[in-house]
């Protein structure tokens, strides 16, 4: 019987950076963050018992929702944890069976800070928390060679869920309860008609009770017209289901107001790709690709006539489709005892509405390029590795541009296996470039936030 314990924890601790900000303003001291994480794993044949634990404490030094920029007290605080049992027996040579039950926890704590009219409310505090139980059970069969059949459905339950806003001058203004009940079935088959091609054609229904069901295909084509070249092409659909957040959230209008019927979004994708190899360790891969989503959840600004009101946000669908084409092309080089050379380029163009005349989505470059390289160093078992990455400018909330900037990454990592020891040094933003991300509405008059400078750091894991 195969038995065994893998755990594992770490943590982390940051002061983060002094920030000037757009407007002119600076955050001094206020952009730190902890966390933590702990996983352990314990095994027993074909059964698993696992859990998980994660934490973060991160302050928030950008006056975001109209808070007081650099108060100590402007944070977020997330705790996510699960424990999960999985059963997945070979029940034969042609037929296996995985099984999985799970309870999740997620909470949530936000402290929100304010000072001065119209939003003179003191601390606002924001708390959700919520848990729910699911299942999943799956059947893979292959009653003969070239065919594969999977069947398989899952569900989803809330226990308990609330999410509740409070500030220091009035009662709750609001409390939310949201118990959503899902189900879902799917079905894959995977045929190979010809020893040169691969057809693949799935389905899954999903039901929520919040929104009712979605049904979403997907077809997936496999041809190796030679040992040197594959040739991929996928269609299909997805959907999301607007979140309890973006559904409910509502704190009394102090920023933001409950959405009034969402939609889940839906997105069709069509992608084609190329693989050839040019040699043993050589290859170079094109693809491209477009997309579709209709109903694209959007945090809305609310306008009012009142020049004293404050600006409020609101969740809701794009009445237009959102939709985006582009392309991909690597060249990949492997050698040897991990020695790599990889280079990349992708463009992309994401419209809302008509795809040549359409309004352009904030924070997306058109172009995107990048070169990895590592290299053993010597015979001590630790490699180098670099990375560096172009981003072309992108547009803000504001219409205004944040520009492009290399940005380059250098690492040294190693393990020292009998100790059990792994290793890492490194710098990210070698070139201490002062880049900004765009950002959406509720960081408002900000419409981009500066990144971190060159900053340097080292990593140690043990194993026992």
């Amino acid at each position: 019987l195969n038995l065994g314990v893998n755990a594992y924890a770490a943590a982390t601790r940051a002061d983060g950076d002094d920030l000037r900000l757009g407007d002119g303003r600076f955050a001094r001291g206020a952009d730190g963050s902890e966390s933590m994480t702990a996983h352990v794993r314990a095994f027993a044949g074909d059964f698993t018992l696992q859990g998980n634990l994660n934490y973060r404490d991160k302050r928030i030094p950008t006056g975001a929702y109209g808070t007081r920029l650099s108060d100590p007290r402007a944070r977020s605080e997330d705790t996510r944890a699960f424990i999960e049992a999985r059963w997945e027996p070979t029940l034969s040579r042609r037929l296996s069976l995985q099984t999985r039950a799970a309870l999740d926890l997620y909470a949530f704590a936000g402290r929100y800070p304010y000072a001065s009219p119209p939003q003179d409310v003191g601390l606002l505090r924001d708390d959700w928390a919520g848990r729910w139980a699911s299942g999943e059970a799956r059947l893979r069969a292959t009653p003969w060679d070239g065919l594969t059949l999977t069947l398989g459905g899952e569900a989803r339950a809330t226990l308990d869920a609330a999410l509740t806003s409070q500030d220091d001058v009035g009662e709750n203004l609001a409390v939310d309860d949201d118990r959503v009940r899902a189900f879902a079935g799917y079905a894959v088959v995977a045929v190979d008609p010809l020893q040169a091609l691969t057809v693949s054609v799935g389905a899954r229904f999903d039901h929520f009770s919040t929104v009712g069901g979605t049904f979403s295909p997907r077809l997936a084509l496999i041809a190796r017209p030679s040992a040197d070249d594959i040739i991929k092409a996928i269609v299909g659909q997805a959907f999301r289901a607007p979140s309890p957040y973006e559904r409910l959230y509502d704190d009394g209008g102090t920023t933001q107001l409950q959405a009034q019927g969402l939609d889940p979004e839906t997105v069709q994708t069509l992608e084609l790709e190329y693989t050839r190899a040019l040699s043993a360790d050589l290859r170079i891969i094109g693809s491209a690709f477009y997309n579709r989503i209709d109903a694209l959840i959007d945090l809305a600004t609310i306008e009012s006539t009142d020049a004293d009101a404050p600006t409020l946000v609101q969740y809701d669908n794009l009445s237009k489709p959102t939709q985006a084409v582009g392309a991909e092309l690597e060249l990949r080089r492997d050698w040897r005892r991990g020695a790599m050379f990889s280079a990349s380029w992708a463009w992309q163009r994401t419209r809302v509405g008509d795809l040549s005349r359409g309004a352009a989505l904030s924070n997306s470059p058109a172009h995107l390029a990048g070169l990895r390289a590592a290299v053993p160093v010597g015979r001590t078992g630790a490699t180098l590795a670099n990375r560096l990455r172009l981003e072309s400018s992108r547009e803000t909330l504001a219409g205004q541009t944040a520009a492009w900037r290399p940005l380059w990454d250098v690492t040294v990592t190693g393990d020292l296996p009998a100790e059990g020891l792994r290793w890492g040094l490194g710098v990210r933003n070698a070139f201490d470039q002062r880049t900004t991300h765009p950002v959406s509405s509720e960081l408002a008059p900000l419409s981009d936030v500066p990144q971190s400078s060159r900053s340097l750091f080292a990593s140690l894991d043990l194993t026992l």
